[in-house]
């Protein structure tokens, strides 16, 4: 009784798997000839799916995948292409893997093949001698003045006020007498103001009583200053010769109101005032 029970058990069980299996089935082929009718229907529309191939290639994988025993599937991308006539899947986690170990192995193999080749000795030849290029910069003596030198008038014109460091003299402008380390030489507007000698431009600036000063440097501690110069034609730095342009004479300053156009002159030795009467021509 009790084997006959176990027997009508496992009938029972039988039945519900049969059952259960044509259920399945039933599902699974009305499943595909929906699938199949979606495909004609894309198929028309140009896009195709070849179920087919794409379920026995992935039979043949899991195939593979048994056999080998190595389930791994760590990196592996599956991508299908769906525009051409069937679905390819490419296991793009694989196919890199495969590329970094080619490329390994090409390095390997090309740094043996390059430790074997001999290495080429490159010569150096050492450069032609070549005559030296004459320097096209012009090169300054060095510029001297002495006492026994003269110099030339920077305008053509008459002393009103004279060089006195001795005793003072009157300045009709401010209406007083004191000393005057130079002389005040008239001149026109416009008139030409001329280096007295060679020389090099030190300073220009600007003062309240001289207007536009030009220095220059003659050498030995000699300094030439010259004031009340309009439309200056040097720059510092520039060395000048005998009768060069230096500037232009031009209305004077509120200090020399009274005296008119003039050219300022003034002559010192290491910082002191020279009487510049005593050089002029």
């Amino acid at each position: 009784m009790r084997r006959f029970g176990k027997r009508g058990i496992r009938r029972r069980e039988m039945i519900a798997m049969v059952t259960t299996s044509v259920f399945v089935l039933g599902a699974l082929t009305v499943t595909g000839l929906y699938i199949k009718n979606r495909n004609e229907a894309d198929n028309q529309d140009g896009y195709y799916i070849d179920f087919d191939a794409l379920e026995a290639e992935i039979d043949n994988k899991m195939n593979e995948d048994v056999v080998n025993n190595d389930l791994d599937y760590t990196g592996i991308t599956e991508e299908y292409d769906y525009t051409g006539a069937g679905a390819k899947a490419v296991q793009s986690g694989n196919i890199e893997k495969e590329k970094s170990d080619a490329d390994a192995n090409t390095e390997v193999v090309a740094n043996d093949v390059a430790e074997t080749l001999p290495v080429e000795e490159t010569i150096v030849e050492a450069p032609e001698e070549t005559a030296p290029v004459a320097s096209s910069v012009t090169t300054i003596e060095p510029i001297n003045f002495s006492a026994e030198e003269s110099l030339t008038w920077p305008v053509v014109g008459k002393i009103l006020i004279n060089y006195s460091m001795d005793k003072t003299v009157y300045f009709p402008t401010l209406d007083q007498y004191k000393y005057s380390p130079a002389v005040v030489v008239s001149a026109n507007v416009g008139e030409h103001i001329t280096a007295a000698t060679e020389a090099v431009v030190t300073r220009i600036y600007e003062t309240r009583e001289l207007g536009n000063v030009v220095e220059m440097d003659l050498g030995d501690g000699y300094t030439l200053t010259y004031g009340q110069v309009h439309e200056i034609a040097v720059s510092e730095g520039q060395y000048v010769t005998t009768g060069q342009l230096v500037g232009k004479a031009g209305k004077p300053t509120g200090y020399y109101s009274v005296e008119g156009c003039n050219v300022y002159m003034k002559l010192t030795k290491d910082g002191q005032p020279v009487d510049p009467m005593t050089f002029l021509e």
